[in-house]
């Protein structure tokens, strides 16, 4: 019997001492690393030149973030930061990041990504969580970064 009560001791200190799972993350910076030089059907984004590019971050359809047009006539990666830095409350809902052709009254969206923070953890110890977290599909990169989990 005396023989396990050292085992349970340990492994109650060791239980008690595991940071709890942060559920807020803050991002400091949004990037469109890639993103293709025309449109789905082929044709330019702009006759003659390249968008006019911005970023939003939404959650659950509500803007979290929009930055302002970062370059007109962009032919590379668009990064902004994000000031003041955006708050996620709840890292286990997803936010979608978008690029976006600013074109006078009206606005093109050009492409987007999906992302779940807390899937890209891995067992829940703050060391391991991520400084930046990066996402490509259908030639489109983005990246989030300056991640703070708390």
């Amino acid at each position: 019997m005396y023989k396990f009560i050292p085992l349970f001791i340990t492994a109650f200190l060791f239980n008690s001492c595991k940071k709890d799972d942060p559920r807020t993350v803050k991002i400091q910076f949004v990037q469109c690393k890639s993103f293709p030089s025309v449109d789905g059907n082929g044709n330019p984004w702009d006759a003659g030149d390249g968008p006019d590019t911005f970023l939003r971050i939404t959650k659950n359809g509500s803007v979290l973030f929009q930055s302002d047009v970062y370059e007109d006539n962009n032919t590379g990666a668009d990064i902004a930061e994000i000031s003041p830095i955006l708050t996620i409350e709840d890292n286990s809902k997803s936010i979608s990041i978008e690029i976006l052709d600013a074109d006078g009254s009206t606005n093109q969206s050009m492409g987007f990504t999906t992302i779940t923070l807390n899937s890209y953890t891995s067992d829940g110890l703050y060391e391991e969580y991520p400084y930046s977290i990066e996402s490509s599909s259908s030639g489109y990169t983005f990246e989030i970064s300056g991640l703070v989990w708390e």
